[in-house]
């Protein structure tokens, strides 16, 4: 692996670059690896995204092909098949630039998220480790509790039960067999709803 260390004085880390990957991803083809859709419709299971009991209090693992470090800014800027494990957080992508102090990640370039109950595929993210929240566009995402699937524009992780997606579609059915779907310009999901067969449509 390569390691660059930078100085103080040195300019400041990279943003994210802009991803132009094919939109038929590495990311997206894990999407469905494991979930059962032996059910298409309204489910009565609950469940949330991701532990709310771990509060991001475990240590961060990364991996990467390549390392630029900031080490007086405490900051990261890794490339080439990078790997983010917190806990049972993950995230994947080719470029990543991670903020100690802040907690902060951004991503580009097959990004790939996965906690508990939650799979999302994207282009771009950033996310808040500790505060369980985060942004990726576009969004293809799986509820993997309860389950579901849908695609949006851009997706938002407000807490460990809330998400907020723009421009979605959205579905219980299995990939293929789409024997209902919500198509909605703005969509808000709690996952104890979706479970119950309720979602928040505007």
């Amino acid at each position: 692996d390569l390691l660059r260390m930078n100085t103080g004085q040195e300019t400041e880390p990279p943003r994210p670059p802009k991803s132009s990957r094919d939109s038929a991803s590495a990311a997206k083809q894990r999407l469905d690896q494991g979930v059962d859709w032996d059910y298409c419709g309204p489910r009565r299971q609950p469940g949330n995204f991701g532990d709310p009991g771990d509060g991001g209090r475990a240590p961060v693992d990364i991996s990467a092909d390549g390392a630029d470090l900031w080490r007086e800014r405490e900051v990261g800027v890794f490339t080439g098949g990078v790997q983010v494990q917190q806990g049972g957080k993950a995230v994947d992508a080719e470029w990543l630039r991670y903020d100690r102090k802040t907690d902060q990640v951004e991503a580009s370039g097959d990004v790939w998220l996965q906690e508990s109950g939650l799979r999302v595929a994207g282009e771009e993210a950033s996310f808040e480790l500790g505060a369980k929240r985060g942004r990726v566009e576009p969004a293809e995402f799986r509820l993997t509790r309860v389950p579901a699937r849908g695609r949006a524009d851009s997706g938002q992780i407000l807490d460990p039960q809330h998400a907020h997606f723009d421009n979605i579609e959205f579905t219980t059915c299995r990939p293929g067999q789409n024997h209902w779907s919500l198509q909605a310009g703005e969509l808000d999901i709690d996952t104890q709803a979706v479970a119950g067969g309720d979602v928040a449509q505007r």
